[in-house]
């Protein structure tokens, strides 16, 4: 083999190593390259991180305040809840006490009204003048009741609560010159008043419940 031929024979050699081997040696602009895209990716997520350090805790803050507001509004209106119920439950109660006690003064009152069957009755004088005295307690009890209902009501029911007790007052007066037959018509303008009283006394209850 001439010396020709051997160089042929090493250059095709070395063409063939070169083309199987592949290139594993990156150029310096690569490297380059590949450092800066890992350095961005580092400063990100170290941004990242700094961002959910110092807006996390905010987060948690705000969160247990709004908490804690909501919390103070429910507690305050658990507590408005429960005087509405106490104070309509007392309203309710004193509605009822005081038609009782309206019936009672009737009653009491009924009692001083002359009849025919104790025009002679021995004692009577004595008789009558206790039961005026409890009709007048019974009467100061109503106007007691009347007053606190009056509290929840305008300027124009009231004067209206007071009148009903004027009025029972002027009948205890009456009832001695006038016949039991006549009670009804004696109580006339007291129960007109006192049918007034009792529809505030629905109306009103209605209401607090709401």
């Amino acid at each position: 083999m001439s010396v020709e031929e051997a160089r042929a024979a090493t250059a095709s050699e070395q063409q063939a190593t070169s083309e199987r081997e592949p290139a594993s040696v990156l150029t310096p602009a690569a490297n380059g390259a590949n450092r800066n895209s890992h350095e961005q990716g580092m400063a990100r997520e170290s941004r990242l991180r700094g961002a959910v350090i110092f807006y996390f805790p905010m987060f948690i803050a705000t969160l247990s305040l709004v908490l804690s507001i909501y919390q103070g509004y429910l507690f305050h209106a658990s507590i408005e809840i429960m005087q509405k119920n106490v104070a309509r439950g007392e309203y309710i109660r004193t509605c009822r006490e005081i038609i009782e006690t309206y019936f009672l003064v009737k009653q009491k009152i009924g009692v001083l009204m002359p009849a025919a069957d104790r025009g002679n009755v021995a004692g009577a004088s004595r008789l009558s003048e206790n039961n005026r005295l409890e009709a007048q307690v019974a009467v100061a009890k109503f106007g007691g009741l009347g007053t606190y209902l009056a509290n929840f009501q305008d300027a124009g029911t009231r004067a209206r609560y007071t009148d009903l007790t004027r009025t029972l007052t002027a009948i205890i007066e009456q009832s001695r010159t006038t016949p039991l037959p006549e009670i009804d018509k004696l109580f006339e303008p007291a129960d007109k008043l006192f049918s007034a009283m009792n529809d505030d006394c629905v109306a009103l209850a209605r209401a607090m419940r709401m």
